[in-house]
């Protein structure tokens, strides 16, 4: 196959696969030209983010109309992130990775990620795209629909999320399900 695919392309092709305007399969062998030459998530990834705040300056005077004045800046955050195992490469509007041999998955990077995911909020759906690895020909097309079951603080420091993960097909009813937990921490 050819390595070679540019991004806008990429970008359209997945834009035409989601919306279902990809009858011929011309979106799905774009999007496999490009993902095939990703490398593989590893068994055990590991995604993390750290924001931190530190107060800002204040600065006061005096001036005649307005007598002792203060004026304060914001606080500043910073925002790192940091994975291990995987290396989603951003593409337009979405990222994309290799989860295995012969399927790629892929979201919309504005709400899937972890800066700026809204934490209410479920997790949108990620999408699997499955090929054969031999022929680069595609095999199905579906989506992961998280539901949140419950969510419990455990010493005040550490969040723990339990959902339920299915994996869909078009319109059929779930091929695997499964219990996915999340922990998140602030400091």
């Amino acid at each position: 196959m050819d390595p070679v695919v540019d991004k806008l392309m990429l970008n359209a092709a997945l834009e035409r696969l989601i919306a279902g305007e990809d009858s011929d399969c011309s979106a799905m062998r774009t999007i496999i030209a490009y993902g095939d030459t990703l490398d593989k998530e590893k068994f055990f990834a590991l995604e993390s983010s750290v924001t931190t705040k530190s107060g800002g300056d204040a600065i006061s005077g005096h001036t005649a109309e307005q007598g002792n004045v203060s004026i304060e800046d914001k606080e500043a955050e910073t925002h790192k992130e940091h994975s291990y195992g995987i290396k989603k490469d951003r593409v337009g509007h979405y990222k994309i990775w290799k989860s295995g041999e012969g399927l790629l998955k892929f979201h919309h990077f504005w709400k899937s990620d972890l800066t700026t995911q809204i934490e209410a909020e479920d997790r949108p759906e990620v999408y699997h795209l499955g090929y054969d690895p031999k022929t680069f020909e595609p095999e199905h097309f579906g989506y992961e629909h998280e539901s949140t079951i419950f969510i419990f603080w455990l010493l005040l420091w550490f969040r723990i999320k339990v959902a339920s993960l299915e994996l869909l097909f078009g319109k059929e009813k779930a091929k695997y399900r499964s219990l996915r937990i999340h922990i998140s921490t602030k400091f």
